[in-house]
């Protein structure tokens, strides 16, 4: 929660997960009282001050969420029966994201029993590895499996560390649709062998990302959240209407759905099949749930424009 000079209160999510490096709440609190803030945090806060002037202005940012199409999480391949496959297209769904790597041997061969049914129904993969595989691994996977696979894969996410020369080969030799996730976007303002970018809010400012690209039309945008609790969701949805507003049909398909295991009482966000249903509200919304917390002064603040 951050207070503007002029009495505005507006909100945003800090919500560290350590294992990606992320630094913990008592360091965010001590760089807090501190005034030494890191990138990360200083993001969220500059999301916080945009909601304090968006609620200011009584604007709803999440106004238009509902056109966001999502495609359905899965954090693993082991509850995704034929039925529940059904279940999912009989919900609206044409995109599944499916976390790979845990069990290579099993989930080859979940892709290869259900290939044909996901052809018939029309669903289509998103893979994502978080970079598990050896490039000889992926290498192996794609020269057996990707030509039967082709048509039901929409993309390989972080299969192996971002190499550019062993991703474009892929891209060269099968075809492979090879999507980078924004842990690793850094300062690189080209990404070769790459056709879709997946952009993370709470880690990274997307609209000065964009800025620094030497083409950013070459590439599909994929808007995620980051599995944080639901302001954080709804500040990358919004932040998703905003690029849309400027890249139109290269904002693809997002991920801004809350997964059902983190889902919080009082703070779910109505869906609709692939499509969110933000409540009307000003700013990211949650106005009654956020204004009944109790809150403490946690240091006095100068943020940059």
């Amino acid at each position: 929660k951050v207070i503007l000079p002029s009495g505005e209160m507006g909100y945003a999510n800090y919500h560290p997960h350590l294992q990606f490096g992320d630094k913990s709440i008592e360091e965010a609190l001590s760089a807090l009282a501190k005034n030494e803030l890191f990138p990360q945090l200083h993001l969220n806060l500059t999301y916080a001050r945009q909601d304090a002037q968006n609620r200011r202005e009584k604007l709803d940012a999440l106004a238009g969420a509902f056109l966001l199409e999502n495609h359905f999480f899965a954090p693993t391949i082991k509850a995704l029966d034929e039925q529940v496959l059904r279940d999912i297209k009989k919900s609206g769904f044409k995109y599944i994201k499916i976390k790979m790597g845990s069990d290579l041997d099993a989930e080859v061969a979940w892709l290869e029993k259900f290939c044909s049914l996901l052809g018939e129904l029309g669903l289509v993969l998103r893979l994502d590895f978080n970079q598990k595989l050896s490039e000889k691994e992926f290498a192996k996977i794609l020269q057996a499996h990707h030509k039967s696979w082709q048509s039901i894969i929409d993309f390989y996410e972080d299969p192996t560390l971002y190499n550019p020369e062993s991703w474009q080969k892929w891209q060269s030799l099968y075809n492979a649709p090879l999507a980078l996730d924004s842990f690793d976007l850094g300062e690189f303002k080209k990404f070769p062998g790459v056709k879709t970018l997946v952009l993370k809010p709470s880690r990274l400012n997307c609209v000065e990302f964009l800025k620094r690209q030497a083409d950013p039309g070459a590439y599909r945008y994929v808007i995620t959240h980051y599995m944080d609790h639901p302001v954080g969701m709804a500040t990358a949805a919004a932040v998703a209407l905003r690029l849309k507003f400027f890249l139109k049909d290269k904002i693809d398909v997002c991920g801004l759905l809350p997964p059902p295991h983190i889902q919080l009482e009082c703070w779910n966000i109505p869906v609709n099949g692939a499509h969110l249903v933000y409540p009307d509200g000003m700013g990211v919304g949650f106005s009654r749930n956020l204004s009944g917390l109790q809150w403490e002064f946690a240091g006095e603040l100068k943020l940059e424009q």
